[in-house]
Parts: structure tokens; sequence; C-alpha cells
């Protein structure tokens, strides 16, 4: 079973550090055009939500298929979301716009419940050790729970 887990969890970080070189391979060359630089932005917070799906996905593979070894990917999951999300943030603040461009109308909803949902992430992200599990108590718990809120 462990060996299952190690090649599982294997198989996610390879995954993830393709899709952060494909990422960055776009952003750090030569051809940094305004195209390309808002594509890189987009695919970052494709990929932060895709991992934020995946982990919200492993809780009904357990419940409905048995899928047990998958239970340690979600935090793995979750941390790969914060992640990207933080690399989203970041290529976005590096565009050309001002950051008070970004809350004009017809964006400015999009940029609010991304925020609010790298706010969660972050908070999760800092709680997700035993430790934080040990001091928090059941209040872990309920603070995890806006994982749900994050994913909307």
């Amino acid at each position: 079973m462990q060996r299952k887990q190690f090649w599982l969890r294997a198989a996610l970080h390879v995954a993830a550090l393709g899709a952060l070189i494909y990422v960055l391979m776009g952003a750090a060359g030569p051809q940094w055009e305004l195209t390309n630089r808002h594509d890189r932005v987009l695919e970052a917070g494709v990929w932060a939500v895709r991992f934020l799906l995946f982990s919200l996905a492993i809780s009904p593979l357990n419940t409905y298929l048995g899928w047990r070894s998958a239970i340690p990917l979600r935090k793995l999951a979750g941390l790969w979301a914060f992640g990207f999300g933080v690399l989203h943030f970041a290529l976005s603040l590096s565009e050309s716009q001002p950051f008070g461009a970004y809350l004009l109308p017809p964006v400015a909803s999009f940029v609010i419940f991304g925020l609010i949902a790298l706010v969660i992430l972050a908070a999760l992200a800092a709680t997700s050790t035993r430790w934080a599990q040990r001091r928090l108590g059941k209040n872990w718990k309920r603070l995890h729970r806006l994982v749900y809120v994050a994913g909307l």
C-alpha cells in the first residue's frame, strides 16, 4: 500500500512540476509579449483550479469507489493549488496594467473571488501541518471546510 501511495504522490508531483515548467517557460522567455503574458497568467490560474478541483474530488472517489489510496493526495493537491494560485497572482501583478485596472467592473468579480479563494487557500496551506491540527483541534476541521468556499 505504501509503495502505491509513493507512486501516486510521485505522479502528482511530476504532473505539477510539468505544468509549472510549462507555465514558467512561457513566462520567462524573450517572447514575453502581452498576449503570451496574459495566456501564462490564465494558464497558472487554470492549473490552480484543476488542482483544487482534484483535491475536492478525492473524497467522493474514496466514498463511492473505495479509492482509499488517493486520500493522502488531497493535501498535496491542495498545496499545489495554492502554489499555482500564488503564481497566478504574481504573474497577474507583473502585467503592465496598474492593479487598479483589475478592479474595473468587467473584471472586478473575478479578481474579488480569486483573492478570496487565495486567502482561503493561504490559511489552509498555513495550517496543513500536524502541529496545526493538534493546536487548532476541532477548529482545524472547521477551517479546512472553507476549501469548499474556495472551490466555488
